[in-house]
């Protein structure tokens, strides 16, 4: 067949698709590259290839860093929700152990990181007997994403406070868990939780931690 000079675009897209692959990361095993046509996922030495499924944390399994799962789907219904409503629903109820792969080297003492309803992006892996498990990462704030909350009144003789998630005065309502050196109630410390303050926090196995820390002691310089 006669030579045929290729397009200035036919070459543009021949050299993106040799710079994303420049930048292949591995992560967990996954790699994937970024090009004109979209995002690849690409086949891996161990995986050989994977399928990703979401699966929902129905209970802790036995085995550090293991859980009882059920696979999820979309809920085609509450797609263009904007209610607040969960976009999956349960594929079936068939239980299928998940290794969470932040929890695969665990400290000897070990606490479960994730709680009932988290989910998980997952695929199956080999392990050095030929078995395929299934391992995955959360995609749930239960792994401690910070997020934005306010107070929805001034702080009072605990060491929790009610505060908005996200949103002052209109968003969900949360109880907050608050460090406080040398014991005592949030309504001694410093800084004073006022209505409306803003306090970062996280959400560990269910529970909701700021990250600030307070103090029953002022420090102050005195004459």
């Amino acid at each position: 067949p006669a030579y045929r000079r290729p397009k200035p675009a036919d070459i543009n897209v021949v050299i993106d698709r040799v710079n994303s692959l420049s930048k292949v990361n591995s992560h967990s095993g996954i790699n994937s590259s970024v090009s004109p046509l979209g995002v690849n996922i690409l086949q891996s030495q161990e995986g050989k290839g994977v399928t990703i499924r979401i699966f929902e944390v129905q209970s802790a399994a036995t085995g550090d860093g293991l859980y009882n799962c059920y696979r999820q789907k979309l809920d085609a219904t509450n797609w263009a929700d904007e209610g607040g409503l969960d976009k999956f629903l349960d594929y079936d109820t068939t239980t299928i152990v998940v290794l969470n792969l932040l929890e695969n080297n665990p400290e000897a003492t070990y606490v479960a990181q994730l709680a009932a309803n988290d989910r998980m992006a997952c695929w199956q892996w080999p392990d050095d007997e030929g078995n395929l498990r299934w391992v995955g990462i959360p995609i749930e704030q239960n792994m401690g994403s910070n997020r934005k909350a306010y107070c929805k009144a001034d702080a009072g003789a605990a060491t929790t406070i009610v505060c908005y998630l996200d949103t002052d005065a209109t968003g969900t309502e949360i109880t907050v868990n608050c460090q406080i050196s040398g014991g005592g109630n949030l309504n001694a410390c410093t800084r004073r939780l006022k209505d409306g303050n803003l306090i970062i926090v996280t959400n560990i196995g269910g529970t909701w931690y700021s990250t600030e820390g307070f103090d029953t002691t002022e420090n102050c310089l005195c004459s």
